[in-house]
């Protein structure tokens, strides 16, 4: 039978991180060690349970020992302190942190950081980003506004890469808004309008598929009925070229020949568009939608039908008829929500 333990022994085993016990300086961390050592090694405490605790905080120890090293990144109390191959420092208060298929993502007032595994992709992402073009001045100053903006871009020395993108605090997750609140037709329809916009810039001026239009990347100014798409851009694949990569969620909704040839191809952001649509209205398969009453059923079927290769077209579909036949004339439906509402403590 195990030993029984008292309350802190039960604290230092439930301590699954080195940040949970202890600090972001490999010299105080040694000390705080050494500590641990006097209270918990087995030859200072006679305990049953001192060789299991012991145990537990010198394999924390070791982890910790060979994150602050190595350099790499330290996650404590929402603070995150990260240390670029150039043995810079960078320290973030963050508000949320999630974690998607290359990396980990973590979202301040201000900024965007995203930590990505994948070094090709990473530098795709950093290619596509630089090349942005616009037609002209006026179409920069607005398209500017729902595009990532980079502060700064860096390797790590455990072979990973840090991307820190500009965000207005307005900007929140779509992610953690449906998390959150639940968002009406009306709130969805001027979502996807926006999201349309960008698109069009997308698939006339850059011919690219960007493949990532999902909850993870895509951000929603409520005051502002606006979106910005600032992640994803690791996916990004001129038209007619092959596919590195795409997320799971997106790539399992495309048409056949699409997964079948595996070249870019605009249809995959316009049904990604329309899979949003679909999972902000709680059925991504779109197998109920129809026929669900709180849903207007010219969106409903606009959602659940295949996208064509025409993001202009497909645009104007949408605004001149489904939009028009769901809810009359166009009219401005708040959304009253902020950060703190979202992130409040």
């Amino acid at each position: 039978m195990p030993p029984s333990l008292n309350k802190k022994e039960n604290e230092i085993l439930a301590a699954n991180t080195p940040e949970a016990l202890f600090s972001g300086d490999l010299s105080l961390a040694k000390k705080e060690y050494r500590d641990y050592a006097k209270s918990w090694h087995p030859d200072h405490n006679t305990s049953l349970s001192a060789p299991v605790v012991f145990d537990h905080i010198t394999n924390l120890f070791n982890q910790a020992k060979d994150k602050l090293e190595k350099n790499t990144v330290w996650d404590q109390n929402n603070v995150l302190t990260i240390t670029d191959n150039n043995k810079k420092n960078y320290k973030i208060k963050y508000l949320r942190k999630h974690t998607f298929e290359l990396g980990e993502m973590y979202l301040a007032n201000t900024l965007v950081l995203y930590i990505i595994k994948d070094d090709i992709l990473f530098k795709n992402a950093m290619k596509t980003i630089q090349s942005f073009h616009y037609h002209d001045d006026n179409m920069k100053a607005e398209m500017q506004k729902y595009l990532p903006n980079i502060k700064c871009s860096f390797s790590l020395d455990n072979k990973q890469s840090c991307l820190i993108v500009n965000k207005t605090e307005d900007l929140l997750l779509l992610k953690d808004v449906v998390n959150t609140f639940t968002l009406t037709p009306e709130h969805i329809a001027w979502i996807l309008n926006r999201l349309y916009n960008i698109i069009c810039w997308l698939n006339y001026e850059m011919k690219l598929t960007h493949g990532g239009i999902n909850l993870d990347n895509l951000f929603i100014s409520p005051p502002y009925h606006s979106v910005a798409l600032l992640g994803g851009y690791w996916y990004a694949t001129p038209f007619g070229t092959k596919l590195s990569a795409l997320p799971l969620l997106n790539y399992q909704y495309l048409p056949p020949e699409i997964k079948d040839k595996k070249l870019a191809d605009p249809r995959i952001d316009l049904d990604s568009l329309r899979l949003l649509g679909r999972t902000l209205l709680k059925d991504s398969a779109g197998s109920k939608l129809i026929k669900n009453p709180t849903v207007p059923k010219p969106i409903g079927e606009f959602l659940c039908g295949a996208s064509n290769a025409d993001a202009l077209h497909e645009y104007k579909t949408w605004t001149d008829k489904v939009l028009f036949d769901s809810f009359g004339k166009r009219k401005f439906v708040e959304l009253n929500l902020t950060a703190n509402d979202i992130y409040k403590e």
